[in-house]
């Protein structure tokens, strides 16, 4: 089965996944868990945090996937999101999401692909790269 986890914002947010994405997904072969962001216990966070709950994740399992699930219009430059200066400044509400969707993505690669070797090969192989 395939595993999806998704970082929820909040009750809501964990609530919808649950009663619409769950049964939905489940029909594909496809499994959900939802946690909430983890320092806030449900609530936006600084993008240091998101990011590392996300790598963590991702580090779990060479096969799962994750994403999040947020309210934007929340997001304020105190968050520090990846260029948040220049994103703000795009008026198209749909296209600032695309922005700032693209840049979380980047940043989560670049850290993935620094850590790809720990998910792969042996335990002797691993604790060499210090994973």
């Amino acid at each position: 089965m395939k595993r999806i986890i998704i970082i929820c914002e909040g009750q809501t947010e964990r609530d919808f996944c649950k009663e619409v994405l769950t049964p939905y997904l489940w029909q594909y072969g496809i499994t959900i868990q939802t946690p909430l962001i983890k320092i806030s216990g449900g609530g936006i966070v600084k993008w240091d945090y998101l990011r590392k709950q996300a790598e963590t994740h991702l580090k779990e399992s060479s096969s799962v996937f994750v994403s999040t699930f947020i309210d934007y219009y929340g997001l304020y430059e105190k968050y520090n999101f990846p260029k948040w200066e220049e994103g703000n400044k795009i008026y198209d509400i749909n296209n600032r999401i695309l922005f700032f969707t693209v840049l979380m993505v980047w940043e989560v690669r670049i850290i993935i692909r620094q850590v790809g070797p720990c998910l792969q090969g042996s335990k002797r192989e691993r604790e060499s790269l210090h994973c």
